[in-house]
């Protein structure tokens, strides 16, 4: 289980430090950032940053030229860090991760220039993992793997360019394998094979 991440509360509105050439802004209601005018046009560029209250940092983050930049993050009311972001010039880049209220992470994702890249997971509040997926230039490649609640392992597929392709298993909830098969290039080439919960090999069909 990971540990709780607290935000250390000494930050307030009047920290936000724009860059040369800008000016600070806000909404009225706790949200602030830097602005800057290009081409005529008012835009967002440098820190901006959002407080529960006097002290207490509720997001923060990054514009470049009026797109997101870099890393955002988000606090709760009580300090736990609940969600974070990465952003590369507007574009989704890097690790996004999501922590449940007290503080366990919930998922995890992985993006590159705006696509899904890298490895998903999920978790459940107890910590233990609920899935996980593979991901490459926006296809789903690599292995994905389900779990049930008490950790055993459900179910397990490979996929290649978003193609059905490799190892696929399935699990009974007792850690008895089910079911096993194998693909290539989206098809099932076999032999597939089953079992009953107790263990025992279900027949075939007559050859």
């Amino acid at each position: 289980m990971l540990a709780i991440t607290l935000l250390a509360l000494t930050a307030s509105a009047s920290d936000l430090q724009c860059p040369s050439g800008t000016t600070p802004s806000s909404d009225g209601a706790g949200l602030h950032w830097c602005e800057r005018v290009i081409d005529g046009e008012v835009v967002r560029d440098g820190p901006t940053a959002r407080w529960h209250a006097p002290h207490q940092k509720a997001m923060e983050g990054q514009y470049r030229t009026g797109q997101p930049d870099g890393r955002w993050s988000w606090w709760s009311e009580t300090g736990i860090k609940a969600h974070e972001e990465s952003w590369r010039e507007g574009e989704k880049d890097g690790h996004w991760s999501w922590w449940y209220p007290a503080g366990v992470k919930e998922r995890e994702e992985s993006w590159r220039d705006g696509e899904k890249d890298g490895h998903w997971s999920w978790w459940a509040a107890t910590g233990t993992k609920e899935r996980e997926e593979g991901w490459r230039d926006g296809e789903r490649d690599g292995q994905w793997i389900w779990w049930y609640p008490t950790g055993t392992k459900a179910r397990e597929e490979s996929y290649r360019e978003d193609s059905r392709h490799g190892h696929w298993a399935n699990w009974y909830e007792s850690g008895v394998k089910q079911l096993e098969t194998v693909y290539r290039e989206d098809e099932e080439s076999g032999p597939r094979v089953e079992w009953q919960p107790d263990g025992q090999k279900t027949p075939g069909p007559p050859g």
